[in-house]
């Protein structure tokens, strides 16, 4: 009996010291591993945390009201600005003319503030075609409504080259209709070239409807001389 508890005890205290010794070997590789890495920590070189620092505000951004607090959104449009965009008319052209050649357009306003308010127009033509503005206003009396008044006027974007300035301009006139591209207008080109320091008009260009088959196309005045020079 006493050798039968004495095995009993013996197995017990194999099976114990078995199982446990996995576990102590266990803890010591966890303890290796937590020594090896607080000695990595410490050796690193860490940066102050951004969420700790005081950001500076920005203030007085250009394009943004001064009640308004920026975002990294904000900030990125304004560095990085979408190109503008101008309104454009249905079969005639942009209307934009900011790539024009300063003081280059203002002949062309004066002509059309003139025709506008039926006054005398009063513009400066190269010295050599002094007769253009008599053939102009005959050419659009041939194109435009009778017995209408032109309502409003727009200058399209210019065609720039070393020889000229071209500016279209289209004439709206009195009507009823709200569609713009079914209201009755009279499309011209006007041809600029600078004389001395001053840009004066030199020719002209009338679009008209054509009758078979309903296309716009360019008629050309007929000049003096044959063509522009």
């Amino acid at each position: 009996m006493k050798k039968r508890a004495f095995f009993s005890s013996l197995i017990i205290s194999v099976i114990f010291f078995s199982c446990s010794a996995p576990k102590e070997e266990f803890s010591a590789d966890i303890q290796s591993i937590r020594n090896l890495t607080s000695a990595c920590e410490e050796k690193i070189e860490w940066t102050e945390s951004v969420e700790t620092l005081e950001l500076p505000a920005v203030k007085g951004a250009e394009g943004i009201l001064s009640g308004v607090k920026p975002s990294a959104q904000h900030l990125s449009t304004l560095k990085n600005p979408s190109e503008p965009v101008f309104p454009f008319i249905e079969g005639f052209a942009p209307l934009n003319t900011t790539g024009s050649p300063e003081d280059s357009i203002k002949p062309v306003t004066s002509l059309c503030e003139s025709l506008a308010a039926g006054t005398a127009v009063d513009v400066p033509v190269k010295n050599d075609r002094t007769f253009l503005l008599t053939v102009f206003s005959y050419m659009l009396s041939k194109q435009a409504p009778e017995k209408s008044k032109i309502s409003s006027y727009f200058i399209g974007s210019p065609f720039v080259c070393d020889e000229y300035v071209q500016f279209p301009v289209r004439l709206f006139f009195e009507s009823t209709l709200t569609d713009y591209t079914k209201k009755p207008h009279v499309d011209f080109f006007v041809y600029l070239q600078k004389e001395g320091d001053v840009y004066k008009i030199y020719d002209f260009d009338f679009k008209k409807k054509s009758v078979e088959n309903g296309d716009e196309e360019t008629q050309q005045k007929e000049d003096s001389d044959g063509g522009k020079q």
